[in-house]
């Protein structure tokens, strides 16, 4: 059971994770972070990131939970990471480390998010079950423990950040939570679909929303890759039902459409 002592010991890791890698020890002057990529796992961040750190401008971390020194003359720092999208704490720390950031939101279709995330922990030996299977383990932890499952929010939940193939795909809250401490001024929320289709198009749009001028790259090397989702229908269905009223609150809140459910 996940409470009390243990909620508290995931929070002490996460603070502490938090402070080892958006601190500036070790910086020879105190640097502000611009930017910080947030998002989902599976969305496209750690391209995203890559790509950005290319720009003569941008100061960006080649590991995914860092932001480096500097090292270009007036760059911008920054760095990406998804674990701390979820995680209630961060974002009030972010405000007290660094209220002026800017956000860089990847958001996937959550039924494919969950797919690719099961596909990565497939080829990391982290799951030995078929996606079926998975997906129907989680319903039953669902549906026998759902409060202690899911809780009142999501995303606080320890085993949930874990694994989460439903979790990790219910973004309202997380977003909630964020522009609760941060003006959605500060934040771009780009559709990791739109991200695969036409990386340099993203780029550029990011570029503009950072204030720099727009820095165009030759290859594209972290291609995306489709692959059709191999499931049950009554799998797939169950997995839309479940999506369906979060898409919606998600896009009933930024006012922008999405358009998952269509797909």
């Amino acid at each position: 059971m996940y409470k009390g002592n243990m909620f508290k010991k995931l929070s002490c890791f996460i603070v502490i994770n938090f402070i080892l890698f958006f601190s500036h020890i070790g910086l020879a002057r105190p640097r502000k972070v611009d930017f910080l990529i947030i998002g989902a796992p599976q969305c496209g961040t750690t391209s995203l990131n890559a790509y950005l750190s290319k720009h003569p401008m941008i100061n960006s971390a080649t590991k995914p939970g860092q932001i480096i020194a500097g090292h270009k003359e007036n760059g911008l720092l920054g760095g990406t990471t998804s674990d701390y999208f979820y995680h209630p704490l961060t974002p009030k720390l972010a405000k007290k480390s660094f209220p002026d950031a800017k956000f860089i939101v990847l958001l996937r279709n959550p039924i494919e998010r969950a797919y690719s995330h099961y596909k990565y922990n497939v080829k990391m030996k982290k799951e030995h079950l078929s996606f079926d299977q998975a997906i129907s383990k989680e319903i039953e932890k669902f549906n026998d423990k759902p409060k202690e499952f899911f809780a009142s929010k999501i995303h606080s939940v320890p085993k949930n950040m874990r694994r989460g193939y439903f979790g990790r795909g219910v973004y309202i809250d997380p977003i909630k939570c964020w522009m609760s401490y941060f003006p959605k001024e500060q934040f771009l929320i780009i559709k990791a679909e739109d991200f695969f289709a036409d990386p340099e198009a993203t780029l550029k749009q990011v570029h503009q929303f950072l204030g720099i001028p727009h820095y165009s790259l030759d290859d594209h090397q972290y291609g995306y890759h489709p692959s059709t989702i191999a499931a049950d229908e009554k799998v797939m269905a169950q997995l839309a039902d479940y999506f369906r009223p979060y898409n919606k609150a998600l896009e009933e809140f930024l006012g922008a459409k999405f358009n998952w459910d269509a797909a």
